[in-house]
Formats: C-alpha cells, structure tokens, sequence
C-alpha cells in the first residue's frame, strides 16, 4: 500500500512538472511569436482584457434599465407597412428624446448602442435600423420593399412620431450622421417645401391647410400626418431630387 501511495504521488509529481513545462512552453511561443509582430506578452494580456470589458459593455448596453423612470425597449415596429427594427433607452423617460440617424445609407448603429450609453443619462436615446439596414435588412434581406428616398422620408416621420406618442414627449430631436444627415436635414425641412411646392402649384386648399396649422413641432400627430400627405397625394419629388414634376390631385 506504501509503494502504491508513492508511486501515486510520483506521478502527480511528474504530471505537475510536465504541465508547468507545457505552459512554460506555450507562454515562450506566445512570447516569440507576438514578438514577430511587436507586441509583448503583458501588452497582449491588456488588449484581451479590454476586449472583455467592450463585450460587457455591448451585453450591458442592450440589457434592462433599473432606473424609476428609465426605459429599456427593443423589437420591431410596424413603419411604412413593414416591420423595422425600434430601441428605446435611457435613465429618465422625462428627458430630451433623440431619434439617431444612421449613415450609410446601410449603416446601422443599433449595434453600437454601447457608444451611446453614456447619454442615456440625459437623454432618451431612439435607434432605428432603417429599411435596407441592421435588424430591418435581416428581416427581409433583398425582398426589401420601397427602397425611396420618399419613402425613407416617411419612415422617419413614422418613427419619430411613434416615439413621441411612446415618450409622451412634444419635440423629439434629430442627430444624423453622414447619411443620416441629409435624411434629417430633409425631414426638417418637409414643412417648409411642401408649402412651397403647394403655393408654386395654386394648390389653393392645400396651401391654405399648411398655413392654418403653421410650422411644425406639433403637440398632437394629427397635423404632422396632415403636413406629410400632400406630398404623396401631389408632388411627386423631394428636396435635392430632379427635375421635379407634380401631379393631379
């Protein structure tokens, strides 16, 4: 039993020693190898740890909201008569809301809500994956329906309209990068040439509509909806779109 006894102890004994040999082994190569390209073992260690910390904060971003009035809401909307993917988050549903327009066109940042979790602090952060884009392209891929600037222009409408009723908020704000720029920029803009285009074209009624109601924000979605149905209903063009032709009504 004693001989057993020690010879079960010198196998641990040799296993150990064979392990730690094998690290030591592994670490030299990790060592010689990252060395070929300039980075050390320790410099290595840190970039994986952030890598790790980046993961959390992704994981984190899209997790709940445990604030009193804070707001964790992700899925699909119905926009444009299909279905498109919606964030809602931040710490206090009561402060500013900002819809995000991403760029591209194609480029959605719902991936990277981590970036933004900072401002979630001080405002309602509103992502949206625009047709052709992030989550919406995964739903319908190259079946997409509708890929217009016009019909963009209305989604962006819809969605800023579906999170001020969701917010229970008058104004919501526009941040738009690259693409998103001129997508907001054009959607600013919606009241001030539709009436334009009206007036050019003696749509006398319809003119006289847009000026009763005034420019926009609005407190109720009843006249935003009146402001975006001339277009479609008689002009058949946007801003920065030519030439620009109008239609009978």
């Amino acid at each position: 039993m004693r001989r057993t006894f020690r010879w079960l102890g010198r196998s641990a004994a040799i296993a150990a020693a064979l392990l730690l040999f094998a690290a030591i082994g592994i670490v030299f190569v990790l060592d010689r190898g990252l060395a070929s390209f300039g980075i050390t073992l320790p410099e290595a260690y840190r970039v994986l740890r952030v890598q790790q910390v980046d993961a959390m904060a992704i994981r984190d971003a899209e997790g709940p909201v445990f604030t009193l009035n804070g707001i964790a809401e992700r899925g699909f909307v119905r926009i444009g008569g299909i279905r498109q993917w919606v964030t809602i988050r931040g710490d206090d549903r009561r402060n500013p809301a900002v819809l995000i327009l991403h760029g591209g066109p194609g480029d959605a940042y719902s991936q990277l809500a981590y970036f933004y979790h900072d401002w979630e602090r001080a405002f309602t952060v509103v992502q949206w994956d625009q047709r052709g884009a992030g989550r919406t392209y995964r739903l319908y891929g190259m079946a997409t329906p509708d890929m217009t600037l016009d019909q963009l222009l209305e989604d962006g409408a819809e969605v800023a309209d579906y999170a001020r009723r969701r917010l229970n908020r008058p104004k919501i704000i526009l941040l738009g990068h690259s693409w998103g720029s001129a997508l907001g920029a054009l959607s600013a803009s919606y009241y001030t040439y539709t009436l334009t285009r009206l007036t050019a074209d003696h749509e006398t009624a319809a003119s006289a509509e847009l000026k009763r109601l005034g420019p926009p924000p609005y407190r109720t979605i009843g006249p935003e909806e009146t402001v975006r149905k001339w277009p479609t209903s008689t002009i058949s063009c946007l801003p920065l779109m030519s030439p620009c032709e109008t239609q009978s009504t």
